[in-house]
């Protein structure tokens, strides 16, 4: 009895040894791991050019690739003069907003407008002409507030569109707090008084607006426009149709402010890649031509610190491997750039190099399958990206590691 119980324990473990080898062969086998080490592709040659300062004032130079390049009393509080004539544009164009090339409604010219003009000539300020019973449409009061920088434009703007310059000021002060400019404060609306204050830091902000608005861009970068009247009105930011891609924005002076200058460009260094755009500002200068001195300094210095990136032709090296339990292993390869972007790039900036690996989902893992992409990145803009691949194929284990491998 004894010794058929024995037999019978012995019987049932080896058809459960059996069932367990069978289940254990039979057992879908674990899924490889991937481990991908990319290489560095480093930084852009450089150092780049240093950006000049002016002797004196306050000054800002910003790019919309890397921010601020250069500054000079970033923070310090100054009368702004007709700079000041950019944010009436901008409030202007957000309560009436115009088509790149519309001339937007008339607007006529009344006794008391006559009277605004009258003042301005008085105190000394910018004027363009204007007699009653005459109509101007927004687009020519801007080209003539913003242009020959007259006065009397800007405040027959502000009436138009606040009712009052005192109705126009709350929303000037509100734009400028909209767009972050927390040491800004507007007293009038065309720069004249010396309570219209800002920072060079905050009029980066500003001068990055008035390029971000097509229509303002576009009527700050022309040189000259007929009124109705006959009056023909001039740039007085003459480096607008003498340098290249100059957007102007605005010119400004009062003895309290001296001269001032917030200007733009945008240079192209390949047509291949987005042109590179400036922004920059020069407060409390002796003269206007050491504004214009400063601007094409800062802006050609600027434009001489980029360089056009294309990683098409380059790859990365990349380690690492897809191994499998059961001792398979596949080394990795990159193919060619699946995409590549032409980008400009600051000289000494870093390129960085990041990997989106994807999940293996078989113990079958054929050769060149893509388990993984690796990208290049520059300001924040992808330039290139790479498929990486396994060289060899990864096959399931045998039944004798599966038999001894849960």
């Amino acid at each position: 009895m004894k010794r058929t119980l024995v037999v019978l324990l012995i019987a049932c473990l080896a058809v459960a040894g059996a069932v367990v080898s069978a289940l254990r062969i039979a057992a879908v086998p674990p899924i490889p791991t991937l481990s991908v080490v990319p290489g560095q592709l480093g930084a852009v040659p450089g150092p780049p050019p240093t950006i000049p300062l002016p002797r004196l004032g306050s000054y800002a130079l910003s790019t919309d690739r890397d921010g601020m390049l250069a500054s000079q009393d970033l923070t310090a509080v100054h009368p702004i003069a007709s700079m000041a004539k950019t944010l009436t544009a901008l409030v202007v164009l957000d309560a009436h907003p115009l088509a790149i090339d519309a001339a937007g409604p008339e607007i006529t010219v009344t006794p008391a407008d006559v009277d605004v003009l009258k003042t301005v000539i008085a105190e000394g300020g910018t004027f363009a002409p204007v007699q009653a019973g005459e109509s101007l449409s927004e687009r020519q009061l801007l080209l003539g507030m913003m242009l020959p920088s007259a006065n009397n434009f800007a405040v027959m703007l502000a009436n138009w569109v606040g009712g009052s310059q005192t109705g126009f000021l709350v929303a000037l002060n509100a734009k400028a707090a909209a767009l972050g400019m927390a040491h800004t404060h507007f007293a009038d609306p065309d720069g004249l008084s010396a309570d219209t204050v800002s920072t060079a830091q905050d009029l980066i902000v500003l001068g990055t607006a008035a390029v971000e608005s097509p229509t303002l861009a576009a009527i700050t970068g022309t040189q000259s426009a007929t009124l109705p009247d006959g009056t023909v009105i001039t740039n007085i930011d003459t480096l607008v149709g003498t340098q290249p891609g100059w957007i102007g924005i605005k010119t400004g002076h009062t003895d309290a402010a001296g001269y001032c200058l917030l200007f733009a460009a945008r240079r192209s260094l390949s047509p291949a890649a987005p042109p590179l755009v400036i922004v920059g500002v020069v407060l409390g200068q002796a003269t206007r031509q050491d504004t214009f001195t400063a601007a094409t300094a800062g802006v050609d210095a600027a434009t001489k610190g980029y360089t056009v990136i294309d990683l098409a032709p380059l790859r990365p090296s990349v380690g690492g491997q897809v191994s499998a339990p059961w001792g398979a292993t596949s080394t990795l390869q990159l193919s060619a750039s699946t995409s590549s972007t032409p980008q400009l790039m600051r000289l000494g900036s870093a390129i960085s190099v990041t990997v989106e690996p994807q999940a293996l989902t078989s113990a079958t893992v054929a050769g060149g399958t893509q388990v993984a992409v690796i990208r290049a990145a520059g300001n924040g803009q992808t330039i290139a990206t790479w498929k990486v691949q396994t060289t060899t194929a990864i096959t399931p284990p045998g039944w004798w590691w599966r038999l001894w491998h849960d």
